[in-house]
This record gives structure tokens, sequence and C-alpha cells, in this order.
């Protein structure tokens, strides 16, 4: 049990045309220690499906992160070796060569997730839209009183200033070159932005401050009016500050009509990306829940999981045959067997000719290894022992007997 079993050294002859099934048999077995004859640079035969394997990661690591976002909920994959057995006899009803299995799943895979992907990019420019003519709105609601207040004196401003505090700033703020911003600025930086226009114009702006909700990444927003007499340096100098502050801008109407005009306007508009929202949404959460539900027949896991483990199961049977070198039409490869272990490959050979007879077999030939090769160590190991495997791993594995 502490000493490495006896290895023996073997050739390994596939056919090319049927190098994949019989690697993904002899996986099952998990007896081979293939070693690497394409380490000094060669072209290697299965880089490119490796290539996409690692694409088809990168979509289900994407797929996965937007599950977690939309609180859709991805239920894992407890036993890889049932997973594995329930594969094996889908596959052997399905009655087509397994290799394109993972040519129909990616292809499944890739088109939901770029779909998935464009309704995102919608859902994420109709928020921002939405969110936009929301602020709209409140800024629209908070300048109003304003605007029209010193623009048009007959009409009322803010109630809760006295008549004589109107009066006051009618007269501070007329005239032909009256000027209007407003915008909204994040509240935390409603201080400093205060300060500085107050600095900068030396005390020739009235900054009015109104709270607003949070946006859509939880961050309190105010809205803010400014005030000032016109002129192209002041409202050079005003502009500034506020794109210092990474402020959004609005540009106000001049009446009561045009108020008017413009909030009808934008909540029609609001009212009709609302509604498209609320239908990108729907299609994300039915794609999302296609990847959410188990596909394949006695399992229990998310499909997303299951596309994680094919796709791990493909990289090793790819990274497996990029171990191998090509000659003629046959893959050749040198591997170390455990002596105990010998007979169950070659009967998972011959197993594999019965079962395809359609397809070339394999062969398996004893070998004499190159004077001062190593072995690899092939412990044998328990659920008792599996416990302190990690802490062996960490440290390295012990020298062949």
């Amino acid at each position: 049990m502490f000493r490495s079993k006896e290895m023996g050294y073997f050739e390994l002859f596939l056919p090319r045309e049927s190098a994949w099934e019989i690697v993904n048999h002899l996986g099952e077995l998990s007896q081979l220690h293939i070693e690497d004859l394409n380490e000094t640079g060669s072209t290697r035969s299965f880089s490119h499906g490796l290539k996409r394997c690692e694409e088809l990661d990168n979509l289900i690591s994407f797929l996965e992160s937007e599950m977690v976002k939309f609180n859709v909920p991805i239920i894992r994959c407890d036993d890889s070796a049932a997973f594995l057995r329930n594969l094996k006899a889908f596959l052997i009803e399905r009655g087509k060569a397994e290799h394109t299995f993972f040519e129909d799943v990616e292809t499944d895979v890739v088109e939901r997730a770029n779909f998935t992907r464009s309704q995102l990019s919608a859902h994420t420019d109709l928020v921002r839209k939405c969110e936009e003519m929301k602020e709209y709105l409140e800024v629209l609601s908070a300048s109003r009183p304003y605007v029209l207040g010193l623009r048009h004196p007959t009409e009322p401003m803010l109630r809760r200033r006295s008549i004589s505090r109107q009066e006051e700033l009618l007269e501070d703020f007329s005239g032909p070159r009256l000027a209007f911003r407003s915008g909204i600025i994040n509240a935390a930086d409603v201080f400093r932005f205060e300060r500085t226009l107050f600095r900068v114009t030396r005390g020739n702006t009235w900054t009015i401050i109104k709270d607003t909700q949070r946006d859509s990444f939880g961050t309190l927003r105010s809205v803010f009016v400014l005030v000032f007499h016109g002129g192209v340096h002041m409202a050079s100098v005003i502009d500034r500050v506020c794109e210092s502050f990474s402020a959004r801008m609005f540009s106000l109407p001049r009446d009561g009509i045009d108020f008017d005009m413009k909030e009808d306007e934008t909540r029609t508009l609001l009212e009709g990306h609302e509604e498209m929202l609320r239908t990108t949404k729907r299609e994300i959460d039915a794609q999302l829940s296609y990847f959410s539900a188990p596909k394949f027949p006695n399992d229990l896991c998310s499909y997303v999981e299951e596309v994680r483990l094919l796709v791990a199961k493909e990289k090793t049977i790819l990274s497996t045959l990029n171990k191998l070198k090509l000659q003629g039409s046959v893959y050749f490869g040198l591997c170390w067997c455990p002596l105990d272990g010998e007979a169950a490959v070659r009967e998972c050979l011959r197993e594999l000719a019965r079962i395809r007879p359609s397809i070339a077999g394999g062969q398996l030939q004893q070998a004499v290894p190159s004077p001062g090769s190593n072995p690899p160590t092939a412990l044998s190991s328990n659920t008792f022992l599996s416990i302190s495997q990690s802490l062996v791993n960490t440290y390295g594995i012990p020298r062949y007997r």
C-alpha cells in the first residue's frame, strides 16, 4: 500500500481515425501514464481542438457569472464518476460517434451564449437609458421652480423661501445674461462641488442641491441647479468644474410649455424603454434557466455544469492525444502501466473492438525502457488514505519503489 506498484513499459499504436475513441475508453481505466513525445516543439495535432475547449470554458465561466448576477441557481455535480457513467449510457443509446456529441453541445452552447450576450448588452444599454431619463425627470422637477421663477417672475419659486428673499434673488440674478446649469452628481461629492464652485466663481453662482434616489449601482445621487450671470467665460469655467466631478449634465427648457413638453416626451420614452427592458429581462431569464436545468438523462446537475465536465473530459482526451507522435496514419506512443493493470488495458481494447467493429482497434506491445528512465509512481489508495493525499501532492510524490 505504501510502495509503488511494479510498472511496465509499453508501446501504444492507435489508428488515426479511431485514436479519439480508443483514448476515450482507455481513460476510464486510469491505468496508463503516456510520455510526451512532442516536447521538442513538434506540431501538436490537437492544439486547435484544445483552443476550442478553452473558448467553450470561457463561455461557461461567462454564463455562470451571469447566472449568479440574475440569481439563477446552479446545481453542481457531487459525483463525477456517476456523471461519466450516465453520459456513457446516453451516448451508447444515441447511436452516433461519441466525438460528434461534443460538437453538437459546443454549437448549442455557443449559439445560446452569443444570444445571451447580445441580450445582456441590450439590457445594460436599456438600464442606462432608463436611468438617464429618470434623472432627467428629476432634474426637470428640481430646476423648474428656479428657472421659471427667475426668467418669469410672475411664476412662483420655492414656497419655502420668503417673498423678500425671492425679490433679493431676482435682483441679484436678473438681466439678459442669466444662465442655468443643471445635472446629476454623486451625493458624496456635493460638499467639494459647492466649495469648488464658490472659489472659482468668487461666490457669483447660486447652487441648489436636492437628493434623489440611488442609481442602478446603488450610488446615492443628487440633483444640482446652478444659476449665474451669463457669459462665455463664466459658463466655460462652470462646465469644466462639472466635468471634473463627472457630473451628468442636462439641457433645460426656457418656459413652462417647454417644461411640460419635455416631461411628457421623457415619460412616454421611459415607458417604452421600461417595457423593452422587461421583455429583454424575460429573454435573459429564459436562456439562463435553460442552462440551469439538467439536460442529460438521469442527471441531477445543471446543464452548465454538465458542459463544464464534458469540456474537462474533452480537454483531457485531446491533451493525451497531443503527446502521441503521428507516423503516417498511426499515432505512436510510449507509456507506463502497472503490471497488474495490463490485462485490463488489453481487455478494454478488445471490448472496444466488439462494441465498435466498424473502427480499427489499437495495439499495446511490450517495450524496453531506455537506460536511466524513471518509471512513474503508482500508489494504491483508498477512502482512508485519500484524506492525506492532498498533503502528499503538496510536498511531492515519492520516487518509484
